[in-house]
């Protein structure tokens, strides 16, 4: 596993496969296994074509540059802390 992405409330783990083996992705695979994360997406950029298996999405390398950022939306957070003695 290569890197870790957010996409609003999911989190989405990315791979970077080079040989001909690209299904083959124990980390991956294991991080997908811990129900308690619960991380059901999975992208392998690899030297094959597009294909979906399950939850994981195998793309050509050259789709990376697809990847899109997020907005990250300004979130305005008020807490009161006048009751915290300091």
């Amino acid at each position: 596993m290569d890197f870790v992405l957010q996409q609003n409330a999911d989190v989405v783990l990315v791979e970077i496969k080079s040989g001909d083996d690209y299904k083959r992705h124990l980390a991956l695979n294991n991080t997908m296994k811990v129900k308690e994360w619960g991380i059901n997406k999975a992208i392998v950029f690899c030297r094959g074509n597009v294909e979906k298996d399950k939850d994981i999405l195998y793309l050509p390398w050259y789709m990376i540059m697809f990847l899109k950022q997020d907005t990250i939306i300004d979130t305005k957070i008020n807490l009161d802390l006048s009751g915290l003695k300091i």
